[in-house]
């Protein structure tokens, strides 16, 4: 007996194909959407992070760090102006700078999970 495992890609193309093959058979009309993916957010400068994290986060360094999921060192990097995020990180920091609240429930169960402990 062989163990096969199934591959989720795969599963999501055949069902994929097999629902166009059921219409084409019943004469039901395919539905079909055009999806704009959003541009890649602009570059942000270490002032600009500085002013998130200390004016509309009220966040600490090392707090802030911890929420990003990034090194202390990197945070600190940033706002020096030696590195500059990008990929998630850029598009995160662009997130919150647009929706800082969006933060508080991060915030909150951190906070009542380390009443808990």
């Amino acid at each position: 007996m062989v163990n096969k495992t199934i591959n989720p890609y795969f599963e999501g193309i055949r069902t994929g194909l097999e629902e166009m093959v059921r219409s084409l058979e019943t004469g039901q009309k395919l539905t079909c959407r055009t999806i704009r993916l959003p541009e890649a957010p602009p570059a942000i400068g270490g002032e600009q992070i500085a002013k998130l994290r200390q004016e509309k986060l009220h966040l600490s360094q090392h707090v802030f760090a911890s929420v990003l999921n990034v090194s202390l060192k990197t945070v600190q990097a940033w706002e020096q102006g030696r590195n500059v995020p990008c990929g998630p990180a850029l598009r995160l920091l662009w997130l919150l700078t647009a929706s800082p609240e969006m933060l508080e429930p991060i915030l909150a169960a951190s906070e009542t999970s380390r009443q808990e402990g």
